[in-house]
């Protein structure tokens, strides 16, 4: 019985452009052939862009932010995926300097009650939409 799930973990990270994409094509193709689904697991955004209809943005190990990719790289509301949509470059802008998330991350031991709290006190954005874990 094929798979119904098939999960991707950073499959494409550190691989050529070339190679990255021969590996972006044979997944589509297996997608579309055996009809499963898939979880890619990524930094890269332009890879989701690609690859993916929906995006959940992971932050210390909590959900931050959910929703279809075209709608959260149009108007990201966590820092966090404000940061990664930024970080995608653009080779028709012209940037002078890097931005990043105000604070700094908590220690791992804290856990994500505590990653909540932290961007619930530093985010200006008033729709940022913090889910909690299942």
């Amino acid at each position: 019985m094929p798979a119904k799930l098939v999960l991707c973990d950073e499959p494409t990270t550190a691989l050529d452009v070339t190679i990255q994409a021969q590996i972006i094509r044979l997944l589509l193709e297996l997608k579309d052939e055996l009809g499963m689904s898939m979880l890619y697991v990524t930094h890269d955004l332009a890879v989701v862009a690609q690859l993916c209809q929906r995006l959940e943005v992971m932050y210390a190990g909590s959900i931050v932010e959910s929703g279809l990719v075209a709608d959260l790289f149009r108007q990201p509301n966590h820092p966090y995926t404000q940061g990664l949509v930024n970080a995608t470059p653009d080779v028709d802008a012209v940037v002078d300097l890097l931005t990043g998330i105000r604070g700094s991350a908590p220690p791992s031991a804290t856990g994500p009650r505590a990653v909540r709290s932290i961007h619930a006190a530093t985010s200006r954005a008033p729709s940022a939409k913090a889910e909690s874990s299942p």
